[in-house]
């Protein structure tokens, strides 16, 4: 049996400014919990818990929760597009892609 790889840990990323567009595209009130909740809006990088995005912008965990979910929602449907309008290349080999996606 072959040893396990050491674990690397990569320094916070910077925001990329394909992350803000995709913010600006939801109303406020979703692209405040979602920029808080990854990081997006955050300096280092690093998201905050439901609880402190609760605390941060007066709201209950459940408005936390609702919100993210709506805005992650929005933005899937917004990828969804796009990538309906993108040139299709060559589908993956299924054998390339491992067993723990095999459904």
């Amino acid at each position: 049996m072959t040893p396990a790889p050491p674990v690397t840990v990569s320094e916070p990323r910077e925001p990329a400014s394909v992350d803000t567009d995709l913010l600006d595209r939801l109303p406020a009130d979703l692209a405040a919990v979602v920029g808080l909740r990854f990081g997006l809006l955050c300096e280092d990088g690093v998201g905050l818990t439901i609880q402190e995005v609760a605390d941060r912008l007066g709201l209950t965990r459940w408005q936390v929760r609702d919100r993210e979910g709506r805005g992650l929602s929005r933005l899937r449907e917004g990828l969804a597009r796009v990538t309906r309008r993108a040139p299709q290349g060559e589908p993956i080999p299924r054998s390339s892609i491992g067993r723990a996606f095999d459904c």
